[in-house]
């Protein structure tokens, strides 16, 4: 029993934790709490590797119980069951939890095997160096050595303005009107953070954030956007991995503190590699791109970028 990794289920309906316990019990340590309070008195005395919660739950929801697992156990790995589109909720659950996955509810047995069986695989690859990650909230600009760039994506001047505006001259700052901009500036610059909006001229970016994502998962994604969607937030979050997602009334602090960690975890992401395992994005069903022939094309240029991210 003690070899074995250990797994939390927060759930306020009993017969749901037992059900999980019965499907887990014999391949992890599992532990189950009816609410969010418990869990933490949970995660505040074991190590737990990875922590699956729903997001409908009586005085403390889902998405605050992981935001605050994330100040209490960094290296534990964060997962919602959600059965329901609250966007707020996946919104909190993305830029205050940072949520791993989102799981829909009701769940596939082999899905979620899988899932859980991955997200306790990258706990225990990323054990040693996880603990890094709680610098994050105490950390300041003046830790920051990096010398690479922010690349804003959109072909109205306003989402560049305000990055500059809030970023100032520290780093260097690029803005691409189209996806092929994009593309060239990562074959030109080191990008640490892109900014994009979902929508640029006639091009859906969220194609080009997926295959982004999954060929070089050390750059940082925030989404900055009026085209507010909850299932396109989870999917940006299982397929993508976008690091915050946004509206444009959101205040300007949020956005100017999250362009610092996005280069915060940037730089710790490329001076410790084994923490990218934790960026990793599901593989993309087939079929489900929409536009085939934009992915064909996002491919090739890929392909040409490789010997910029050679120290993958």
């Amino acid at each position: 029993m003690e070899n074995k990794a250990k797994v939390l289920f927060v759930d306020d309906e009993k017969q749901i934790l037992l059900s999980l316990r019965a499907l887990f019990r014999t391949q992890y340590q599992v532990f189950i709490a009816e609410d969010g309070t418990t869990a933490l008195d949970i995660l505040g005395r074991e190590t737990i590797h990875v922590i699956v919660s729903d997001q409908r739950m009586p005085k403390m929801l889902g998405h605050e119980l992981l935001r605050e697992a994330k100040k209490l156990s960094p290296g534990t790995m964060r997962l919602l069951l959600t059965g329901y589109s609250d966007l707020g909720a996946i919104m909190h659950s993305i830029n205050d939890g940072e949520v791993f996955r989102f799981i829909n509810k009701p769940w596939d047995n082999l899905e979620l095997r899988a899932i859980l069986g991955n997200a306790v695989k990258i706990a225990l690859d990323t054990a040693e160096t996880a603990p890094i990650l709680a610098q994050e909230e105490i950390e300041t600009e003046e830790s920051l050595t990096t010398e690479a760039g922010l690349l804003v994506l959109d072909n109205a001047a306003d989402l560049h303005l305000k990055v500059q505006r809030l970023c100032g001259p520290q780093h260097p700052i690029y803005r691409a009107v189209s996806i092929d901009k994009a593309l060239d500036y990562l074959d030109r610059r080191e990008i640490a953070v892109l900014v994009a909006d979902l929508t640029v001229g006639q091009e859906d970016t969220t194609e080009f954030l997926k295959l982004l994502k999954q060929q070089y998962p050390l750059i940082m994604s925030i989404v900055l956007t009026e085209a507010f969607d909850a299932d396109m937030a989870i999917t940006l979050i299982n397929q993508a991995k976008v690091y915050r997602y946004f509206n444009w009334s959101t205040p300007e602090v949020l956005v100017q503190r999250s362009i610092q960690q996005g280069l915060l975890l940037y730089q710790k992401h490329k001076n410790n590699p084994a923490l990218l395992q934790r960026q990793q994005v599901e593989a993309l069903p087939e079929g489900t791109l929409r536009n085939p022939s934009l992915a064909h094309r996002l491919m090739g240029r890929f392909k040409a970028l490789r010997a910029r991210f050679r120290w993958f």
